[in-house]
């Protein structure tokens, strides 16, 4: 024979005999071919078979075990070279690659689940995608896995909350806290620390082109701790639990500071006797320039003009008073009564 060729043996009358349509035969032991060493490409195994009818499921080949007993590591199918491993598919229904694995199809995807409800694919050149359809699709990765109800992990979710994108970390069970960083060039630009607080850390400036509003997480309400905001026009605002401006800065040529209450300073320091020099309301750019305060006459020095007030003064001429030299001298000013 010039190829090989499937034949029955017809076991009652001993002859070869071609096939014929609905017969099976069962193999007394394996089917073993060595077929040679070839200097030409001469298959082992090249088939064909035309498929002509629209309504039938065909299978092109089939191998059915029935497995009453075999190892774990039992294989349906094992391809080698040279007796190494290449691809083979365990009972379980594994594929396994000892190398790469290529799908170069554009349009090729990876499916997982029962219902191909997870999907890997190839958006567009160096682009990957987990996408199926309309449905919402969320990617986590994980830091300690147990079980569902236990695990440590971060993810990346557009499910939780339609239109919304929620990137994050998560904990459950004995997984234990979990913070994050985000680093810029190698370095930790962004840290947040886990616990009650859930503190953020930022190494740099934060910079915005719209609004940015730094909250306690809840609504604005008459309990809430208030709330920072920073506004496109350049204004920065500390606002109460009803969200009126409690205190405003407006930048640009005034930086001017607007107070919707009262305004204290060096609330924890008590009165000084005499004074302290840089301990006041201060203005402008010369040094120690401004409104100072103390109990008993004025000692410390001040600029030129400042003013002094006095806790304890009892009289018209011993309230306040102005520095007229830029040093230690004051003059007390009257007052009428």
């Amino acid at each position: 024979m010039s190829s090989w060729e499937i034949v029955a043996l017809n076991t009652t009358v001993p002859q070869l005999m071609a096939p014929q349509s609905g017969d099976t035969y069962s193999l007394p032991r394996p089917l073993v071919g060595a077929v040679g060493s070839f200097a030409v490409s001469t298959p082992v195994l090249d088939l064909s078979q035309t498929w002509n009818a629209g309504g039938v499921t065909f299978t092109g080949m089939k191998f059915n075990v029935t497995d009453t007993a075999s190892a774990t590591a039992s294989r349906l199918f094992d391809l080698q070279v040279g007796g190494a491993d290449r691809f083979h598919v365990t009972k379980a229904g594994a594929g396994h690659f000892a190398f790469s694995v290529r799908a170069q199809s554009n349009s090729a995807v990876i499916s997982l689940g029962a219902s191909d409800d997870t999907i890997l694919a190839r958006d567009a050149a160096n682009t990957l995608a987990l996408r199926n359809g309309a449905s919402a699709q969320t990617f986590n990765v994980y830091n300690t896995y147990t079980d569902v109800s236990n695990y440590r992990r971060a993810l990346f979710d557009t499910v939780t909350t339609a239109g919304s994108l929620r990137i994050g970390m998560e904990t459950l069970g004995t997984g234990g806290a979990i913070g994050g960083v985000v680093l810029v060039a190698g370095a930790n630009s962004v840290t947040i620390t886990p616990g009650a607080s859930n503190l953020a850390t930022f190494n740099g400036s934060i910079t915005s082109a719209g609004n940015v509003t730094i909250s306690n997480g809840g609504a604005y309400t008459t309990t809430s701790r208030g709330y920072l905001a920073f506004t496109g026009n350049g204004v920065f605002s500390f606002n109460n639990a009803d969200a009126s401006n409690n205190f405003t800065l407006t930048a640009g040529a005034s930086n001017l500071a607007t107070f919707n209450g009262g305004v204290k300073a060096l609330g924890a320091t008590a009165i000084p006797a005499g004074g302290t020099a840089g301990a006041g309301l201060t203005v402008s750019s010369t040094s120690n320039f401004g409104v100072f305060f103390g109990s008993g006459a004025p000692s410390l020095s001040a600029a030129k003009g400042s003013l002094y007030l006095r806790s304890d003064g009892s009289g018209v001429a011993d309230r306040m008073y102005v520095n007229t030299n830029g040093s230690t001298t004051w003059t007390a000013v009257t007052t009428v009564a």
